[in-house]
């Protein structure tokens, strides 16, 4: 029997790509006041981010200047695009607490019910978004 064409992992990578590709540009229709883009950078690797700002830059659209894009989760790279990625970063090390003590507890008492925990965060601005 032949191969498909189409892999299954690569018709995710496409709906992912077109589901991006949506974001950005229903962000170009948007009202100036709207044109914003959230992000999970840790999301291949920080491939969200970079996808908006490609086609942020293949609308015609500057970054901040008509559009802002905000990444979360700080990983390195945000700081070499250009411009430099503003971030939401998560406590790295209060999360890593509460999730391996709510693992022990899950091995205690494996009926217990789940549980739902905030951790605390910080904003870094850089050259993605501006006041």
């Amino acid at each position: 029997m032949p191969e498909p064409l189409c892999k299954p992992e690569d018709q995710r990578r496409e709906q992912q790509r077109d589901h991006h590709r949506g974001r950005c540009e229903r962000a170009e229709q948007a009202t100036p006041a709207r044109r914003r883009i959230f992000g999970r950078e840790q999301d291949r690797a920080g491939k969200l981010a970079a996808g908006a700002y490609k086609a942020a830059r293949r609308l015609g659209l500057r970054i901040p200047d008509d559009i802002a894009i905000v990444g979360f989760d700080d990983i390195e790279e945000s700081r070499y695009v250009f411009p430099a990625l503003t971030t939401i970063a998560p406590d790295k090390g209060e999360l890593a607490r509460r999730a391996v003590t709510q693992l022990l507890e899950r091995l205690a008492d494996p009926s217990a019910p789940p549980a739902s925990h905030q951790v605390g965060y910080s904003l870094t601005v850089r050259g993605s978004t501006r006041p």
